[in-house]
């Protein structure tokens, strides 16, 4: 019984380890977007956003922007096959169990001139691909749009480039 109360308590113990890893990582995001937006001098409103398809919602005077955060391992390669399926990837490996399941209904978001959608790709990531036809597969570059929505590697954020303002 001793070992029962010990594993329940790790479990939770890595669980909550967890979630304060995934709260701390769209922390940094949207701090690094707060100083892009503070240097860029303007007016915005940015913040945190719980039980949807995104994170991160920027809103400007005119336009909104929702920011998806997706963490994607450093060794591992992010594919996207259709507007709303995206994988990870190992070693060219895909495989529709490492389907992201969140990108559907991110995907799905109306965009129009006032709403924007922004993906996040954290850390750094080894190589975005995107199929474009059953044969062909073509390396997205950081700044991409994608479905119409921009794709950035963080490593990449920086004021000059990035599409608001």
């Amino acid at each position: 019984m001793k070992y029962l109360y010990l594993s329940i308590v790790f479990i939770l113990l890595i669980i909550m380890i967890n979630r304060f890893i995934i709260k701390y990582r769209i922390q940094k995001v949207k701090d690094e977007l707060e100083d892009i937006l503070i240097n860029k001098n303007i007016n915005y409103k940015i913040n945190l956003i719980k039980k949807q398809s995104y994170q991160i919602l920027i809103e400007l005077p005119h336009q909104s922007y929702f920011v998806k955060v997706l963490k994607i391992p450093t060794s591992k390669e992010l594919v996207i096959t259709s507007k709303e399926t995206w994988i990870i990837s190992h070693q060219g490996e895909v495989n529709i169990k490492n389907i992201i399941k969140t990108m559907k209904d991110f995907m799905n978001i109306k965009v129009s001139e006032k709403t924007k959608k922004i993906v996040i790709v954290y850390p750094e990531i080894y190589k975005i691909l995107q199929y474009i036809n059953e044969n062909e597969m073509i390396i997205v570059e950081s700044y991409a749009d994608v479905y119409s929505c921009k794709v950035i590697g963080f490593k990449d954020l920086n004021k000059e480039h990035f599409p608001i303002g």
